[in-house]
């Protein structure tokens, strides 16, 4: 049986518990925690029996972080923040049943949901029974997640009769990098480059695991089949991927690597075009470079080609541009653009089409100046097509179109962030842009079609619509989340009320649910662990 469990939104979510540990500290608690000699294979099994001492079995309350997939197959929004009283937990499995007791947005979960992973619950400071130890096991929970977030990586354990102990040889190296990457001072491409391969290895992990799965049920055959055939390049490509991470993890190479990087950049005398050309025919590539031609001619500037944009981000460095053919290519990261430069697409009336490669946080993230134009974007895997960290980004002729059923974001911009978005489309997502406080965004002559919510936008943030056109909202066109303002619906009308937003010459049509939601600002949201 389903519940209907509305939130009230005047009412504050309850505080989470929470810590902030150093390098010192954490190394300290974990080889504790996991003693040593520890083989990969009793890792899961040591994390099991300390879990089963420190935290308490039942009664407690907490913040249950859904998952983006888990959301899609209830059919909520994401992020969605649910607040529920924890039943049971199975320590040998490390999950937990628990009963709902508030969501923060209007939607329907069954009452009570059994198997939530215990590394997704975050124990509350306020709870109905004080006789709980409950700061314990929020600490005994929080060592168990960043472990299994960041410090194990799931092929660790095919390591079995490789390696005897796995603190020995992993635990130090993988905690100070991840601290090199959470302080951020590690060299951005080189931050870019381990973030790709820890994602693209669980990834492929996953796949060979499903396919180990489909090759178990099929008949045995005396030729190599298609699926087996297919399982030896994942291993290879998996076996590349730990090679690599291997090195990463020694921060000596990182070090080396960096200065390689800072001397590279120190060296260049001016920024550089890089020319990406798709496979096609001789006649299409004359013609491409005579576009070119016409269009980025300066005998000032260095030109490489390459085939793949991927590659031309990664080799790239602040301040280069990337010139994209028409053709369809797969991206993962903006490498060295994120850091500034322009990403462009060659001919404006034949866009070359970016999609995902991987399912990560997101496809783009600019920390400084940088432009893209005359390209399309298609989301299929990532939450978030483009972040915009701070400083400026600057979008020109640029469409971008969410192609799952996954809920997906087109733009984020955080604090300290700036967008410029000139003659855009955002069509098929659940949120097109996400302004929060602190963001300046001037959008102009853009559409937005066919999205569950056009904009969402914090009370703070700075809003500038000119001309824009808001069609086919599956919810509001609108939404804004505000700390003073109780919840309402109303007209475009309402915007002009709200500090910050300005909207001249704004079109809406048909939005199902009405053009502009006020709503109280939701607190406690935890989104996923994005290193």
């Amino acid at each position: 049986m389903h519940t209907s469990r509305s939130s009230s939104f005047e009412i504050m979510a309850p505080s989470l518990i929470t810590f902030n540990k150093s390098h010192e500290k954490r190394l300290e608690e974990y080889k504790e925690i996991l003693g040593s000699p520890l083989p990969p294979s009793q890792v899961f099994e040591q994390w099991c029996d300390y879990l089963d001492l420190g935290v308490e079995p039942t009664g407690w309350c907490g913040l249950w972080n859904i998952s983006r997939e888990l959301c899609e197959d209830f059919d909520i929004p994401f992020p969605c923040p649910v607040f529920v009283l924890v039943e049971l937990v199975n320590f040998k499995e490390l999950t937990a049943q628990v009963r709902v007791n508030r969501v923060m947005h209007e939607v329907s979960l069954p009452e009570v949901i059994s198997d939530v992973p215990l590394l997704n619950l975050y124990p509350t400071s306020e709870q109905e029974n004080s006789a709980l130890n409950v700061e314990f096991t929020a600490e005994c929970i929080d060592q168990y997640r960043l472990f299994y977030n960041h410090l194990w990586w799931p092929w660790d354990l095919e390591e079995i009769g490789e390696i005897s102990d796995w603190v020995s040889v992993h635990l130090e190296m993988r905690l100070q990098l991840y601290f090199d990457m959470l302080s951020g001072e590690m060299d951005y491409e080189i931050g870019s480059k381990i973030r790709h391969y820890i994602t693209s290895g669980k990834d492929i992990y996953e796949e060979i695991k499903e396919l180990e799965e489909i090759i178990n049920e099929e008949d045995v055959a005396a030729k190599m089949t298609e699926s087996e055939a297919l399982l030896l390049t994942k291993r290879a490509e998996l076996d590349q991927i730990k090679t690599k991470l291997l090195l990463f993890e020694n921060k000596d190479f990182r070090l080396i690597e960096s200065r390689k990087k800072q001397k590279a950049r120190a060296s260049k005398k001016s920024a550089e075009t890089t020319v990406v050309l798709s496979t096609c025919s001789s006649q299409d590539a004359v013609s491409y470079m005579n576009e070119f031609g016409k269009n980025f001619s300066d005998t000032n500037k260095v030109v490489q080609f390459c085939s793949d944009p991927q590659e031309a981000v990664m080799k790239a460095l602040p301040g280069d541009t990337i010139v994209i053919s028409p053709g369809f290519f797969k991206l993962n990261s903006s490498g060295a653009i994120e850091e500034g430069g322009s990403i462009i697409g060659m001919i404006p009336d034949n866009k070359p089409v970016l999609s995902d490669l991987i399912s990560n946080w997101s496809l783009l993230e600019f920390c400084s100046n940088a432009r893209l134009m005359n390209v399309a974007i298609e989301i299929q895997q990532v939450h978030s097509g483009i972040i915009v960290r701070r400083n400026s980004l600057t979008l020109q002729d640029v469409s971008m179109k969410a192609l799952s059923s996954l809920q997906h974001q087109a733009i984020v911009v955080l604090k300290n962030g700036v967008l410029e978005a000139n003659n855009c489309t955002f069509s098929g997502f659940d949120v097109a842009l996400v302004a929060n406080e602190g963001a300046t965004v001037v959008i102009n002559s853009c559409t937005f079609e066919d999205n569950n919510f056009a904009i969402k936008l914090c009370e703070g943030a700075t809003v500038t619509l000119n001309n824009c056109s808001v069609y086919a909202s599956k919810n509001c066109a609108i939404q804004i989340e505000s700390g003073k303002v109780v919840s309402q619906i109303s007209s475009m009308e309402l915007l002009h009320t709200i500090p910050g937003v300005k909207a001249v010459g704004l079109t809406i049509q048909n939005s199902s649910k009405g053009d502009v939601q006020v709503v109280k600002r939701r607190t406690g949201i935890i989104l996923e662990d994005n290193m």
